[in-house]
């Protein structure tokens, strides 16, 4: 797998100040924008291999490395994604930040502004071999790099990835954003949050009702989420 990242610097925290007050005032994502993407989705013949939504963005990778996406993505990613797509590179995974920092994780990893804890961890991984199938952080300095056979994370996440390693064996995927963390694992599901907290509570109703096993599960800020297994080609979402 090859890498390409431009990893974040450390901010002095005068800047970090500075950067959260113009997240105030940044662009939030419309509900038109939402609901145009989600019915492409749901109408296309493709399979979606995920779903990313933060309060100002929205995209969705169907049929290995097609996007759907609202007005605007952060700085770069939008190019990376018809390049990947020019070159028929398969995308099995997209995040974004509140903040605006992204990783795309498929054939190759890419990505701007990832954490540099973070940046560093997915270099040892590639280092020993592994095949990336998650990276995942947010704006908070909260991080996680999992392959098929090690993970590296922040130490909050770490606590969350073992516990529910414990309950529910072979870690598959972890999404973070500011809100929540929930880690997917072979026979079932963690939640930071916990699953009847009103964030939590329709993604925990829709994964009772599924009639298949899920290797990746997003919970978005909202309370939105997506539910996938690339595997079986199946998926399912509300947002």
């Amino acid at each position: 797998m090859k890498m390409n990242l431009e990893a974040s610097k450390k901010i002095p925290a005068i800047l970090v100040l500075l950067f959260t007050a113009q997240l105030l005032f940044s662009q939030a994502l419309t509900r038109e924008e939402r609901r145009v993407v989600g019915t492409f989705l749901e109408d296309s013949d493709y399979d979606v291999q995920t779903i990313e939504l933060t309060r100002e963005y929205i995209i969705g990778v169907y049929g290995g490395n097609g996007c759907r996406m609202g007005n605007s993505l952060p700085d770069g990613l939008e190019d990376k994604l018809y390049e990947l797509n020019a070159e028929g590179a398969m995308i099995s995974d997209i995040h974004i930040s509140e903040d605006g920092s992204w990783v795309l994780v498929g054939d190759m990893v890419s990505g701007s502004g990832i954490p540099q804890e973070c940046g560093n961890a997915l270099n040892i991984v590639l280092d020993a071999g592994d095949h990336v199938t998650c990276v995942s952080f947010n704006a908070l300095g909260d991080w996680c790099v999992i392959g098929e056979k090690i993970y590296m994370a922040s130490s909050k996440v770490e606590d969350y990835i073992k516990e529910a390693s414990s309950l529910y064996g072979h870690i598959k995927y972890a999404h973070i954003t500011n809100d929540a963390v929930v880690v997917s694992c072979e026979t079932g599901q963690f939640c930071s949050v916990g699953w009847d907290v009103p964030l939590a509570k329709n993604l925990s109703d829709r994964l009772d009702s599924l009639d298949f096993r899920p290797k990746c599960i997003k919970l978005f800020y909202d309370g939105s989420f997506f539910i996938g297994n690339q595997d079986v080609s199946r998926w399912t979402a509300n947002f």
